[in-house]
């Protein structure tokens, strides 16, 4: 009966993943047809005001000739050179009125699709919740120290780890070709129309230059934001070419220095200094160090982080505890199944080592983990 309820629950979440990827596509193509809507009103935009000048100029002109000596076959020239730049203002206008109706459209439909995608995503965090109950409590041993041991898992749960890792690298691919697409790709787009208008309106109207010079600074300075949060997903930015405890010396003072508002300690045991460690283990410890801190950094209202870190020829054992509010014991289902923290979990997996995350005793909360390591 129950592997009938997990069969269930598995078409029941395959087919709420199905319609979330179908609206989350949907609600792409709609931003970007907003977007292209949006650059061609603005392009009508600059048009209108160069025919609002060109019109400007041709009643100067007509007005300046109203003479008894001015023949009356040139007044009739210019009031049809006016009349046709009328005509092409109307009409351009009109335009402008379709594409202003078109977005406000897509602007409502972008709003349901909104809340289409809310709903399917907080369906898919229930459906993640129950999964999760069918898992066997007591499956997962723990040592004296309280060390989760997942590393204990049964054959058949190796499955479900590997579906998970695949889950989460999928993600992390689709997140930064998101990253790429939406902020990098469109912003250089948008950039390069804009250095095109730049270029019109430095001959025409220096204010606007101005004002476009400062968006495309603003543009290029998001883009460099995300070309850097690609940059630090896709690389540890480690120098493996030094020694181990010295990296790791290196990331806790860009720690202290990029986050002064926290006191840092850090105790490092170990018995050899030049000890180098094979890249699977650095990396993948900067990694999962990188999540916790981040985690206790955005969410964590601490003052105090405590690092030790122990390193042996065969073995990390790694304790990070902060003083902040402490975190609740069931905050693997609050979290969303793609968060960080679930991350870490697959990551110990892999690694065959074990992990703890618990409130601490006295106050904040208590990391602990462990895996084995080779040279």
């Amino acid at each position: 009966m129950e592997n009938h309820s997990k069969a269930d629950l598995e078409i029941i979440k395959n087919s709420n993943q199905a319609m979330l990827d179908y609206f989350n596509d949907a609600f792409i193509d709609d931003l970007e047809t907003i977007q292209d809507l949006k650059t061609q009103a603005f392009e009508i935009d600059i048009k209108l005001d160069e025919l609002y000048k060109t019109k400007d100029i041709y009643a100067l002109k007509s007005g300046s000739k109203k003479s008894v000596f001015s023949p009356i076959p040139m007044e009739a020239e210019e009031s049809g050179k006016s009349k046709v730049i009328d005509d092409q203002i109307n009409d351009l206008n009109d335009v402008k009125d379709l594409l202003n109706a078109k977005i406000i459209n897509l602007e409502s439909s972008l709003n349901i699709l909104k809340k289409r995608l809310n709903i399917l995503n907080e369906a898919q965090d229930a459906i993640n919740s129950l999964s999760l109950r069918y898992k066997d409590a007591g499956s997962e041993a723990t040592d004296e120290d309280g060390f989760e041991f997942v590393s204990d898992d049964k054959d058949d749960n190796k499955s479900e780890h590997g579906y998970n890792i695949l889950m989460l690298n999928a993600f992390n691919d689709t997140y930064l070709s998101t990253i790429i697409e939406r902020n990098i790709k469109d912003g250089l787009e948008s950039t390069n129309h804009k250095l095109e208008v730049l270029s019109y309106l430095l001959g025409t109207d220096i204010s606007r230059a101005k004002l476009t010079l400062k968006d495309i600074l603003y543009n290029s300075k998001k883009m460099l934001d995300s070309v850097e949060e690609v940059e630090e997903k896709l690389s540890s930015k480690f120098d493996s070419s030094k020694p181990f405890l010295s990296q790791l010396e290196d990331y806790i003072m860009s720690k202290r220095d990029s986050h002064p508002e926290y006191l840092i300690e850090s105790n490092l045991e170990y018995t050899d200094y030049e000890l180098t460690l094979h890249p699977v283990f650095s990396i993948n410890l900067f990694r999962l160090l990188e999540i916790f801190f981040d985690n206790i950094f955005k969410h964590s209202q601490a003052n105090k982080v405590v690092f030790d870190l122990s390193l042996s020829q065969n073995v990390i054992d790694v304790l990070i505890h902060d003083n902040g509010i402490g975190i609740e014991p069931d905050y693997l289902t609050r979290a969303p199944w793609y968060s960080s923290l679930h991350k870490a979990h697959e990551t110990i997996y892999l690694l065959n080592g074990n992990l703890s995350i618990a409130k601490a005793d006295d106050a904040g909360t208590n990391v602990k983990f462990r895996f084995p390591i080779q040279n």
